[in-house]
Order: structure tokens, then C-alpha cells, then sequence
């Protein structure tokens, strides 16, 4: 076959290089003799990937999250930039092409009983909730601002009305120009919530009609729920400062909340399924913190104060009334 430089050069920037052409060019004589002279001349110094990559541990240990880089473009990048320079062909074009074309993306995770503040290249805050992953690029498009959010999140988002700003879900995308609002977005959860504090906000369906309607608006304390199952909505007036308390205080905060609110939240919280056997009315609310206290603590006051009664099966709480 053939050696063809240009082509090769595009496959390892491709990581589409067969078996035998790896071979033959790291094993070249001008490659090699240049990748011994950058290891005899390496400083005994830890690399900053590898600096990098224990700190990534050393946080998830201590805090529960994590920041995970798309390293491996670039370490397949550095490689080919390096064969470049020793090759002396006019590949830059690939090179500039696929750096340009492969953003740097954002990965950041939050344990349970675990709320993260994060900051967006825009200056947006975002407060994340416990068991959460929130997606976005080192630098936004031109044109729109993006993230994608698994979980619950609570978003300040600054203003630029040439470039909105987009929440993407599994079930629907949230715009805004610049306001604050919530997205409850659990996979595990039937409901998907977005609750409005300030501002206006445009829900997209994802090309789903609901009830003839493919977009939503939402007014300041206003909370829109849909059910993944039944693809059905409503929305409800709420005291939305009070409902994303848990972003300023850091701990969970109900004030006469319905019980099937709660139980979602609890969930999150503590890692754990809790099954509710039959219908609970929602003249079931209640009022209460949580701060450092057990799931059990919190499940029996709710029993002490109300018909409802529990107990622990294996990995689940199952809840019940008299």
C-alpha cells in the first residue's frame, strides 16, 4: 500500500489509524529519533495532566463531585501536532478543523445530601441539587447559550438578549433571557417541575403537542409540572422564593408543601426510593427543615405528626396510612 502522509495524519486525527499504520509511523526513524530526545530531556516533574487527575480524586472523595475534562482529543491532538512538526507537511488545516470543531465540555456531578455552586463562562449562577449533573462547553456559541441538566438546578441567569439562554431536559428545553427559575429533572421521577421567580421563561415540549400546544410560558411564581407518562401538564401559583429556599441556605426547606412534593425531594436527598402504598390526599402538607437529621428522624416525625406510618424494606421506605 501506498504511504500517503497527508491521509495519515487526518486517520490519527480521526483515531481511525489501523493497527499497521500506527506501527509505521511511530516507528519511523525521524519519529523516533525525536520522541528519545524529548524523553531524555523531560524534567522529573509530575505532568499536569496527572496533577490534574488527582485532584479530580481528591474531590470526589472530600466533596462528592466532579469535574471531568474531555482529555483524550487533546491528548490525541498534542500527539498529532508533535508528528506534525516532525514531518514538516501542510496539515494544519485538519488540526485547526477538529480543535475548533470539539469544545472543551464541562462535567460536574453533585453527591447525595451534596448542593454545588457553579458559574457559567457568561457569569450565569447555578445552584445544583443533591445526585445531579449539569453539561456545559468552556465557552458558548455565538448565536445561544446551552447546558444540559439531569437533576435538580437552580439558574440566575445573565442577561443578553442577543444570545438566549437554553436548559436542555430529556423532555423539554427551558428558555430564558435572564431571570431566575428551577428545574426539578429527575430520570426516576414521573414529573418533570419548572418553577419561575422572576422573569419570563419559554418551554419547549421537544416537538410533543400537549393539549395542542408545543410551547409554554411561565410568569414570576408559577410552577409548571408535566408527567413523562401521560404527557399531560398543569400549572400552579407557588411562593417561588420560598420553594428554591434550599439555594440560599443550603439545606432542604418545606413550608406547607404537599407530601408527594416532599418525597421527591427526599428521595434526592438521601439516596433512597421511598414507596407510597395508595393515594395520599393533598391535605397532606407540611412544614420543616432539613439539616443534618437521618432520613428515619425525618419519616417518623412525619408519622408522630399525621396518620402516615413506615417502615424499611431493604434499600426502600415504603409509607402507608392507617
Amino acid at each position: 500500500m501506498e504511504y500517503n502522509e497527508k491521509n495519515t495524519i487526518k486517520k490519527l486525527l480521526q483515531d481511525t489509524l489501523s493497527e499497521e499504520e500506527k506501527m509505521r509511523l511511530t516507528e519511523g526513524d525521524v519519529v523516533s529519533s525525536y520522541m528519545r530526545k524529548q524523553w531524555d530531556s523531560k524534567e522529573e516533574k509530575t505532568d499536569d495532566l496527572v496533577g490534574n487527575c488527582i485532584w479530580k480524586n481528591i474531590r470526589q472523595s472530600i466533596w462528592g463531585y466532579s469535574i471531568l475534562k474531555q482529555i483524550s482529543f487533546y491528548k490525541k491532538i498534542s500527539i498529532a501536532a508533535s508528528i506534525l512538526l516532525i514531518l514538516g507537511i501542510g496539515c494544519s488545516s485538519y488540526f485547526l478543523y477538529y480543535t475548533f470543531h470539539q469544545p472543551l465540555m464541562y462535567v460536574v456531578n453533585t453527591g447525595i445530601q451534596n448542593i454545588y455552586h457553579v458559574t457559567l463562562p457568561d457569569g450565569t449562577s447555578v445552584e445544583m441539587g443533591p445526585r445531579s449533573t449539569l453539561i456545559y462547553p468552556e465557552q458558548f456559541k455565538d448565536d445561544n447559550r446551552t447546558v444540559e441538566l439531569k437533576g435538580q438546578g437552580f439558574f440566575k441567569v445573565a442577561k443578553n438578549k442577543k444570545k438566549p439562554f437554553v436548559v436542555q431536559t430529556s423532555n423539554m428545553d427551558v428558555t430564558a433571557l435572564g431571570t431566575a427559575f428551577e428545574i426539578f429533572n429527575y430520570e426516576s421521577n414521573q414529573e418533570v417541575e419548572t418553577i419561575l421567580l422572576n422573569g419570563r421563561v419559554k418551554i419547549n415540549l421537544l416537538g410533543k403537542e400537549v393539549d395542542g400546544k408545543q410551547e409554554l410560558f411561565l410568569s414570576p411564581n408559577e410552577k409548571l409540572i408535566f408527567n413523562r407518562k401521560t404527557l399531560q401538564y398543569s400549572k400552579e401559583k407557588v411562593n417561588a422564593e420560598k420553594y428554591s429556599a434550599w439555594c440560599n441556605s443550603g439545606i432542604l426547606c418545606f413550608e406547607k408543601e404537599k407530601l408527594s412534593m416532599i418525597i421527591a425531594r427526599l428521595e434526592q436527598w438521601y439516596g433512597y426510593r421511598i414507596i407510597c402504598n395508595g393515594v395520599f390526599p393533598d391535605n397532606y402538607q407540611f412544614t420543616f427543615k432539613v439539616r443534618d437529621e437521618s432520613l428515619d428522624s425525618i419519616l417518623f416525625l412525619l408519622s408522630e405528626s399525621s396518620k402516615i406510618k413506615y417502615k424499611k424494606v431493604e434499600d426502600a421506605y415504603i409509607l402507608s396510612l392507617n
